[in-house]
């Protein structure tokens, strides 16, 4: 149970100023541009996730019981592809 802290507590994300110059007066580029850096910096998943106080010791339960999901999912597609268990059809 404390490896899967560690790793988590360490998986913290550091944001950095975004800027993009405008070429040619090119202002629609520069935007587009913009957006991607923007989204790819983390500044939009940071917003949503100060939108409002998350206590540490839930941010903690949701983190675990996320990599728990992670886990099944990961343990399920190995059996899927090793042939232990059928894939479900569609009925």
């Amino acid at each position: 149970m404390q490896s899967i802290l560690g790793v988590l507590i360490q998986n913290t994300m550091k944001l950095s100023l975004v800027s993009v110059e405008v070429r040619n007066g090119d202002i629609n580029k520069a935007i587009k541009v913009f957006k991607q850096k923007v989204i790819q910096s983390g500044h939009i998943e940071e917003l949503k996730e100060r939108k409002e106080y998350i206590q540490p010791s839930i941010k903690r339960r949701l983190e675990i019981e996320e990599a728990i999901r992670k886990n099944r999912r990961k343990v399920k597609r190995e059996k899927l592809l090793n042939g232990v268990i059928k894939k479900p059809s569609k009925s």
